[in-house]
């Protein structure tokens, strides 16, 4: 088990004479300890030191289906909400209230997989884009 320390929290780090500067009083190091190595004696390393490993394509891949099976799944069930509103003894609507949530329903999905084109391209710089954070049908 890890654990994040500090130099203040744990005890004085001593620093050779002269090597010790203001700047690195007021930004102590953090350290991480590892207590489950065999010789039972932690064995300290510097932030720098453990850095996370890069995932393997089989947990990338076990990752992505998890999460995109739970979210496809959400999407339908939101998709399939919209079918209440069909419902014309409870609802009215015009065509172009309709044409615009099929109109923006299509271009997200189409964004949505240009991502996933754009991603397996070769280029220079990726961007997130931007969330559509509502919508609104007022015509």
């Amino acid at each position: 088990m890890a654990k994040k320390l500090r130099g203040d929290e744990v005890g004085n780090f001593n620093i050779p004479e002269g090597n010790a500067t203001e700047e690195d009083a007021r930004n102590p190091v953090e350290f991480t300890t590892h207590l489950d190595l065999p010789s039972g004696q932690p064995q300290v390393m510097s932030a720098t030191e453990t850095k996370k490993t890069r995932k393997k394509s089989e947990e990338k891949r076990a990752d992505f289906n998890r999460l995109a099976s739970g979210r496809v799944s959400r999407a339908i069930d939101a998709l399939s909400s919209l079918l209440h509103l069909a419902n014309t003894t409870t609802y009215d609507w015009t065509d172009e209230a309709k044409d615009k949530i099929f109109s923006t329903l299509r271009d997200k999905i189409d964004t949505v997989e240009a991502s996933f084109v754009a991603a397996k391209a070769p280029t220079d710089s990726k961007r997130k884009s931007s969330k559509q954070l509502s919508f609104r049908v007022d015509l």
